[in-house]
């Protein structure tokens, strides 16, 4: 495994850009690409998240108005559904709180008004990674032509989808654990935003792992996930990545990320499903 590299090795595109062949080339060779972004926007509203998630998961009456719930029982399988709400998640060694907004899940009046600004920003930022993956899946769309390996339009999967936010809050671990470990998302398209400290690496398909700005205002990385996988049915093309957070006493790690995910098409349901295991012995296999 190479050394880790920073973002020279990603192609800065700016959104006008999105739909250049130079784009569409870069995602098929490194499945993922870092984008511009709105300064004032990520600054606002990461400002906002991350300092919400702060005072949520410090306070147990908060946390209690925030339950952990499957909000969508996606077509894909138990393995697959999108969850709203809080945890504090320990798996594999890991050590985390999870919060997940998904548009329309319902929270009391009481989370509203006391948690009213946190869960507009959260808003805002999900509405924006649609745009995102909008714009990636029609210039992969476009770019392919009538040569696409999948069915029909990526954008009108996305478009006909669903979208989860989610903020992190990563708590030391013990005996040497990875934050999270590496692993290919869920979605289609993953929209990360921003972390309050450098932590992730994104893995090549050459195997080399790379650095992204992710502590920056003016930009956003975008990497392809499972249902990507499943709608082209080729294992190669998921983006693994993981956290290793090399912690400053105090100081414990944020980050926010949108999972899109499309409308499901039966045959890449089927696919999937299939290759389960085959997608899990490819992520065993990479250290971070």
């Amino acid at each position: 495994m190479s050394m880790a590299m920073t973002s020279p090795e990603f192609d800065h595109t700016s959104a006008d850009g999105l739909f250049s062949r130079g784009a569409h080339i870069f995602l098929k060779r490194n499945n993922s690409i870092e984008l511009s972004a709105n300064p004032a926007l990520v600054r606002s509203r990461s400002a906002a998240v991350m300092s919400g998630m702060r005072t949520l998961t410090e306070d147990p009456d908060l946390r209690s108005l925030f339950p952990w719930h499957t909000h969508i029982a996606d077509t894909y399988g138990p393995k697959y559904e999108q969850e709203a709400g809080l945890k504090h998640d320990q798996n594999d060694g890991e050590n985390k709180f999870v919060f997940q907004y998904i548009r329309g899940a319902a929270y009391g009046a009481e989370a509203q008004a006391r948690y009213g600004e946190f869960l507009t920003a959260v808003s805002d930022l999900d509405t924006k990674a649609r745009e995102y993956a909008l714009g990636i899946a029609e210039c992969i769309d476009t770019s392919y032509g009538r040569n696409k390996p999948y069915s029909g339009s990526l954008y009108e999967r996305i478009h006909l989808g669903t979208s989860v936010t989610r903020v992190l809050r990563y708590l030391p671990t013990e005996g040497g654990s990875s934050d999270a470990y590496p692993h290919i998302d869920r979605s289609l398209i993953t929209i990360h935003w921003k972390a309050s400290h450098q932590g992730l690496y994104i893995f090549l398909p050459d195997g080399s792992k790379v650095r992204i700005k992710e502590c920056s205002n003016d930009a956003v990385c975008a990497f392809f996930g499972r249902k990507y996988i499943a709608a082209t049915q080729q294992i190669g093309n998921g983006c693994p990545h993981g956290v290793r957070y090399d912690r400053k006493p105090g100081e414990d790690r944020y980050s926010i990320v949108t999972f899109v995910h499309p409308a499901a098409i039966d045959s890449d349901v089927l696919w999937l499903l299939a290759h389960d295991a085959d997608i899990k012995a490819k992520e065993r296999q990479i250290k971070l």
